[in-house]
């Protein structure tokens, strides 16, 4: 079974064990949501160190600057008071999300102890290749898929 496959199987296992149809992923709802939520809140543990996985999404501010379009001493400025998708952050606690955001990250900037809540499906877990980082990268991978 591939990889792909595999990381397909642990998502259905998580939102509908016993579906008969394992061919359709299940859609990112209130329900569903409701469900990833409650299998993440034991296996996300506080001060997991993550940080942004994209310049999409809540990052996106910094698009511009990482494609020659802004300047490096606005975007340092900038990075005073917003997150970054080059920061680490300390899991702090999960939050409940809506369909739009989904699930929400309450994390600590590493460097300044700042407080932000970030949408989980813009966070990866620092250390590659561990259960936490593939906990949530399926849930990632879930949401970045199916949502909208």
């Amino acid at each position: 079974m591939s990889e792909v496959d595999q990381q397909y199987e642990r998502i259905i296992d998580i939102l509908d064990p016993n579906a008969e149809n394992r061919e359709d992923s299940p859609p990112v709802n209130a329900n569903t949501l409701n469900l990833y939520f409650h299998y993440l809140l034991p296996h996300i543990r506080p001060g997991l160190l993550m940080t942004g996985n994209d310049t999409c999404g809540y990052f996106s501010w910094e698009e511009r600057f990482f494609f020659g379009f802004g300047d490096e001493a606005l975007h340092k400025k900038m990075r005073r008071t917003k997150a970054s998708s080059e920061d680490k952050f300390k899991f702090m606690q999960l939050l409940e999300g809506d369909e739009p955001t989904g699930l929400i990250a309450k994390v600590k900037r590493v460097n300044d102890n700042q407080i932000f809540h970030i949408p989980l499906m813009d966070l990866e877990v620092c250390e590659k290749k561990t259960a936490q980082w593939q906990i949530v990268d399926d849930y990632v991978t879930w949401i970045v898929n199916l949502i909208g």
